[in-house]
C-alpha cells in the first residue's frame, strides 16, 4: 500500500529518501539556530542526491539525443528544493536556434518525467556551448574542428590556428601552411576565435 503525503499544497511520493527530506524541511524548532542546521543537512542531502543522479539522466536522455546527432557536453543541478535547476549544454553539428532548443527542451522534459527519477520539483534549461566557452577536453576540440582556436599550455606557450584534427592524444592544427601536432595533456584550455 502507497501512502502519499501533503504538505504546503506539493505531493510528495513514497520515496524513502524523500520522505526523509521531507522530515528534515519542514521540521521546525523554537531555536533559530537548530532550524537553520536542519536546512543546511535538508540542503547538504539534496546536493548530494542530485550529483548521484547526474549519471542515470544522462542514461535516460543519451537515446534520444543521439539519434538526432546531438550530443550532451554538460549537466549540472543547481539550487535546491522548489529552486532546483537542471542545465543540460547541448551541441550539434549544424548548431542549435530556438527551435530545436524548444524541441530539446519539451522531448527531455517528457522523458524525465515519464520516468521520474528527479524527486520534488525542478527547472529544465537547455542551451547551446557558446562560442565563448573555453575548450578543454578532447570532445571540446572535436566539435571546434575546423574553427581557428587559441591554446594556452600548461607551460604558458600559446599556439594559434586552424583545428585540423584531434584523436585521444592530440590536436593538429594549421598555422601559415605549417602543421602543428599538441599533446591534450600538455593544453590548460583553448577559446575560438571569433573574427569579425
Amino acid at each position: 500500500m502507497t501512502n502519499t503525503k501533503y504538505i504546503k499544497d506539493r505531493e510528495y511520493r513514497p520515496y524513502k529518501l524523500e520522505r526523509l527530506l521531507d522530515l528534515m524541511q519542514d521540521f521546525t524548532c523554537v531555536h533559530t539556530n537548530k532550524t537553520y542546521i536542519s536546512k543546511i543537512i535538508y540542503l547538504e542531502v539534496i546536493e548530494q542526491m542530485n550529483k548521484k543522479l547526474l549519471p542515470e539522466i544522462e542514461k535516460l536522455i543519451s537515446p534520444f539525443l543521439e539519434k538526432d546527432n546531438y550530443e550532451l557536453v554538460e549537466m549540472e543541478f543547481t539550487g535546491s528544493g522548489k529552486s532546483q535547476i537542471l542545465s543540460l549544454t547541448v551541441w550539434h553539428p549544424d548548431g542549435l536556434n530556438i527551435d530545436k532548443i524548444g524541441y530539446l527542451s519539451r522531448h527531455i522534459s517528457d522523458i524525465l518525467d515519464n520516468d521520474d527519477i528527479i524527486p520534488g520539483s525542478y527547472m529544465l534549461e537547455v542551451s547551446s556551448p557558446g562560442l565563448d566557452r573555453p575548450l578543454k577536453t578532447q570532445n571540446d576540440f572535436r566539435r571546434a574542428t575546423s574553427e581557428i582556436v587559441e591554446i594556452l599550455m600548461n607551460d604558458g606557450q600559446k599556439y594559434t590556428g586552424n583545428i585540423i584534427s584531434t584523436d585521444k592524444n592530440e590536436i593538429v592544427i594549421e598555422n601559415d601552411k605549417k602543421i602543428t601536432k599538441i599533446p591534450i595533456i600538455d593544453i590548460e584550455k583553448g577559446k575560438i576565435i571569433i573574427e569579425f
